[in-house]
């Protein structure tokens, strides 16, 4: 017969209320502090069967739960459900059930359900996070946010998040405090990628998950992170989903000592996770239109809108750029013989071979009905632009399919190479460039590194 009185020394914490159980449900053991709060003696309580002093209304949530601690190791997410008192009464808990597989029993740790205040204030601050997805601010800002509301309603617990970002997936959005520094949040966020200890559980399980995370403690782990470690040992972590049902993200609270979070405080544990799957919806959803906005729908390409916001972008600084312009020959003929359904699949051609001709870095844009910008990196040289222009020209010479007949594409291509006038200056002067090879008779680049000829050769055309 296991020495229940034992396990419970070992393993439990005299500080709180906790009983101990074995795996057939039978109350087995109970500290000081349980005995006292429920008034129960070890003659008149144990070696019952533990659904006995479980309200009945409660009974079915209470056994999952007690199912679920002794398949799985660690702690469970707490339950809510009532105990009877010596009195005949029942009082409100919320049970935390963690399984001990070495020893074939459960612990039970009891907390009173204290006022829900914390959970609903926090919803209600959380208004400000809402606001601030309105104002178009870097989302890092309401997950930031997120983080420091849910800290100043949990004692004794510092917290961090991460998500993922929709406008940059390769740059997690991350967010902790003066506690948790971004470095020791980039850390967790690699251990749950890497399913490591507590983290991966709940990574795993789609479900707030606590443990400890010992696999955060490496050998090369920075002071700070030892420090903050051993200082807030326990670990919650709680997957954030989006509207899909993904997972998108991690809040993840660090406690002092050895406690289990209550129920009150795993609710707003859920509270900050939906808040963050909600900032990455929002995100998404607000990438995706300005995407949308900026983009063309026929070549998928950036249109002039794009192009628009790159040069007032451009004006705050005194780079030189490099631009092309690239007109298609003959275009107008084919679109009004053969229909825009033709000119369409032309279009759409040709967006999809220049990307593979132009230099890493370069931007493209379709500015017009047949019309493409281009917006070089300003690295490149003169003998880089003329390779460059030839071979965009190249590509386009290639026959295009419509109908079952290749059609045959020349196009005009001016490019002026660095101009210190400002981008919407380059863009004016590599569209006279481009005119300058229409009028020579197309399928051919005009490559100026001396804009201020161009107005001669217009006259002289």
């Amino acid at each position: 017969m296991p020495d229940w009185e034992a396990i419970l020394h070992e393993t439990g914490d005299p500080g709180h209320p906790q009983i101990v159980m074995d795996t057939d449900f039978v109350l087995r053991a109970g500290n000081p502090t349980a005995l006292n709060l429920l008034g129960w003696t070890y003659d008149d309580s144990y070696g019952v069967v533990a659904s006995d002093r479980i309200h009945p209304d409660d009974l079915e949530r209470a056994m999952e739960s007690y199912g679920q601690a002794s398949i799985h190791p660690g702690h469970r997410p707490p339950a809510e459900f009532r105990l009877q008192h010596a009195d005949g009464t029942y009082i409100p808990f919320d049970v935390s059930a963690r399984s001990l597989p070495s020893r074939d029993a459960v612990l039970l740790t009891l907390q009173p359900i204290d006022a829900r205040g914390g959970v609903e204030d926090l919803a209600l601050e959380n208004v400000a996070v809402l606001e601030t997805l309105t104002d178009g601010s870097d989302p890092t800002v309401p997950v930031e946010l997120v983080v420091q509301l849910s800290e100043r309603h949990v004692p004794d617990t510092v917290w961090c998040a991460f998500a993922t970002d929709p406008g940059d997936p390769t740059s997690p959005i991350t967010a902790g405090t003066s506690t948790v520094p971004l470095h020791v949040v980039r850390r967790v966020a690699a251990a749950t990628v890497a399913c490591d200890d507590v983290l991966g559980e709940a990574l795993r399980r789609e479900v707030s998950f606590t443990g400890t995370s010992n696999g955060l403690l490496t050998a090369d782990a920075p002071a700070d992170a030892v420090t903050l470690l051993t200082e807030y040992p326990t670990v919650t972590a709680t997957p954030a989903t989006d509207q899909g049902g993904q997972v998108v993200g991690m809040v993840v609270a660090f406690r002092r000592g050895k406690d289990v979070p209550s129920y009150s405080e795993y609710s707003i544990h859920t509270l900050a996770a939906r808040l963050i799957g909600l900032i990455v919806d929002w995100t998404r959803q607000r990438h995706e239109l300005v995407l949308a906005a900026n983009q063309d729908a026929l070549t998928d390409l950036d249109n002039r809108r794009s192009l628009l916001l790159e040069i007032d972008a451009a004006s705050d600084t005194a780079t030189r750029r490099s631009v092309g312009v690239l007109d298609l020959d003959t275009f107008s003929e084919i679109n009004n013989t053969l229909g825009h359904d033709a000119g369409d699949r032309i279009l759409q051609e040709v967006a999809g071979r220049i990307p593979g001709a132009v230099p890493r870095g370069t931007r493209i844009f379709r500015t017009g009905g047949d019309e493409f910008t281009f917006v070089f990196p300003d690295h490149l040289s003169a003998d880089a632009l003329r390779t460059a222009g030839d071979d965009i020209l190249g590509a386009i010479r290639l026959p295009v399919d419509v109908r079952g007949d290749a059609l045959a594409i020349s196009g005009s291509l001016g490019i002026v190479v660095a101009t210190t006038d400002g981008l919407e200056s380059a863009i004016t002067l590599a569209d006279h460039a481009m005119y300058v090879s229409k009028r020579a008779g197309g399928d051919r680049l005009t490559l100026e590194t001396e804009p201020a000829s161009l107005g001669d050769q217009l006259q002289n055309g």
